[in-house]
């Protein structure tokens, strides 16, 4: 069985993402893989047909791999997700797993595909070009694969994980979707802790998308910096200076 762990990492030398990456955050991806025997494959081109799809390029990847075997499995994570507690594993006994994050909402910046008959049909519905052509003009394409994600797995955007399967539009009944998907907890994939910013001090430009997703966060969710697994600091907030108590964070084995 292989294990990988997958990210894409498209960034132009010009991008100040391009040496965040390099010098933090793959570091981290390496120690994790050594450590619990993964495979670390980069993805440094768009794999996914079209250029505004990069956040579909994991996805297709895994999809048009040939190479990949039933039981195989591969963890994708974004390039701006910054690993500290790596005592888990990302094997799971599901074919598909996602978390769920601090504000509600199930984000594919972290996602685990284990090979299977099963897996394949879901990856096909998740990279379904026409499914994705639907969403155009509809508040799930601002969302990109994160809305699609809501529309196989039968969910309506931030609706209780619970109702799995209840929506129409996905091809796979309730009882399979909870079979085969997990709906991985807070700690794999936190977007916010309310210890990160003062909120008296203004808000810098850098700062405005990160005051939105605290506008959802639902303080049931929280988890500590000690206890997460993935932080996953957008591209629009990691450069910012709180970023780096993760970035600083000794990885936890």
């Amino acid at each position: 069985m292989r294990k990988i762990l997958l990210c894409s990492a498209t960034y132009k030398e010009h991008d100040p993402m391009y040496n965040m990456f390099r010098e933090n955050i793959k570091p981290r991806f390496e120690k994790y893989c050594e450590h619990h025997g993964f495979e670390l494959v980069i993805l440094y081109e768009n794999y996914a047909p079209l250029p505004e799809m990069l956040g579909w390029s994991r996805l297709f990847w895994i999809k048009n791999n040939k190479e990949l075997q039933d039981g195989d499995i591969v963890a994708g994570i974004g390039a701006d997700c910054c690993l500290i507690n790596c005592k888990e594993s990302m094997v799971f006994d599901y074919d598909f797993c996602v978390p769920i994050e601090s504000t509600g909402m199930i984000c594919m910046d972290f996602f685990i595909v284990r090979i299977s008959d099963w897996s394949r049909k879901f990856l096909d519905e998740m990279c379904s070009l026409e499914r994705i052509e639907k969403t155009k003009g509809t508040n799930e394409e601002v969302w990109k694969e994160n809305g699609i994600i809501f529309q196989v797995l039968g969910l309506h955007i931030k609706e209780d994980e619970n109702k799995i399967g209840e929506r129409k539009g996905t091809p796979f009944t309730k009882e399979e979707l909870k079979q085969h998907v997990k709906i991985l907890p807070v700690k794999w994939n936190v977007t916010y802790d309310p210890e990160d910013v003062n909120w008296f001090l203004p808000i810098s430009d850098r700062d405005r998308v990160y005051s939105i997703i605290a506008s959802y966060y639902k303080p049931e969710r929280y988890c500590s910096i000690d206890q997460t697994i993935i932080r996953h600091l957008s591209s629009s907030t990691i450069l910012n200076d709180w970023a780096k108590r993760y970035l600083d964070h000794p990885l936890i084995f």
